[in-house]
């Protein structure tokens, strides 16, 4: 029997395995635009990247509300920037990250089972 972890540990080891996917992610959070859905996104993708809260040292809690600074290392952890553009561009227009990953992000793995 496999042990048991908790969903953010699970959702944590997830992203380890597929930075794409938590970019992606994190890209559909940041346009819905729901302080709540990043809060938890954030510290699961703290705690993916072992990144301490930058203001405490500690990693963020489900009551500590996410930062721009936590954005940040986060943002920087999986390779990437952030990026401002216009929110009439098309969705279809928007680069995917798919095309703008380099190879070394490119999962080889089965991000479930390993």
């Amino acid at each position: 029997m496999s042990p048991t972890v908790s969903y953010d540990e699970g959702m944590a080891q997830l992203y380890r395995k597929r930075p794409d996917m938590a970019a992606d992610i994190l890209n559909s959070v940041l346009e819905e635009g729901d302080p709540q859905h990043l809060s938890v996104l954030l510290r699961q993708l703290m705690k993916a990247f072992s990144l301490p809260a930058p203001s405490s040292g500690h990693a963020i809690s489900e009551h500590e509300p996410a930062t721009l600074a936590n954005l940040l290392a986060i943002v920087g952890a999986i390779k990437m920037r952030l990026a401002v553009i216009p929110a009439e561009m098309p969705l279809e227009e928007q680069p995917q990250i798919s095309q703008v990953l380099p190879a070394s992000h490119t999962p080889t793995a089965d991000p479930v089972h390993g």
